[in-house]
């Protein structure tokens, strides 16, 4: 569990959150796949050679890369 889950929060909070986070275990993980299914896709539709006849490319390319590393940052949250 990252840190980032009880940063700021009383001892009392901190506990609480720890406790569900580990029964909120088959959550963590339906989200994480879902969120790796959205990653996959965006991966995919990044590389399509479609897109680089768009004269936007650079800007397509830079908001698909600002995605993936959120989604990235999410996963990194939700591991165990």
């Amino acid at each position: 569990m990252k840190s980032t889950w009880t940063k700021n929060l009383s001892p009392e909070q901190t506990k609480e959150i720890e406790r569900e986070f580990k029964e909120g275990k088959l959550l963590r993980r339906r989200l994480a796949a879902i969120f790796e299914e959205k990653l996959r896709v965006k991966h995919s539709e990044t590389r399509a050679k479609d897109g680089y006849a768009s004269p936007n490319w650079a800007y397509f390319q830079a908001d698909a890369i600002g995605y993936e590393r959120a989604l990235t940052e999410i996963l990194s949250i939700l591991e165990d």
